[in-house]
């Protein structure tokens, strides 16, 4: 996922009219690039090691 995301354009002018339009129960990241960087940091484990992995933490912020 890491290597997909790298190549995206900078989206960031579009990232900041979408959270102005958004209602957010927390706020986003400021930056397009943080969000892509969260992204790749949920994915990437599930996509290393998807068959021993199967539970979100939301506490821990971690897969089991």
């Amino acid at each position: 996922m890491a290597e997909a995301l790298a190549s995206l354009p900078d989206r960031q002018q579009a990232y900041e009219a979408m959270v102005e339009r958004m209602s957010y129960l927390s706020p986003p990241p400021g930056r397009w690039t943080e969000l892509i960087d969260g992204v790749i940091e949920f994915i990437d484990p599930l996509l290393a090691d998807g068959e021993h992995l199967s539970h979100w933490d939301p506490e821990g912020l971690t897969w089991h």
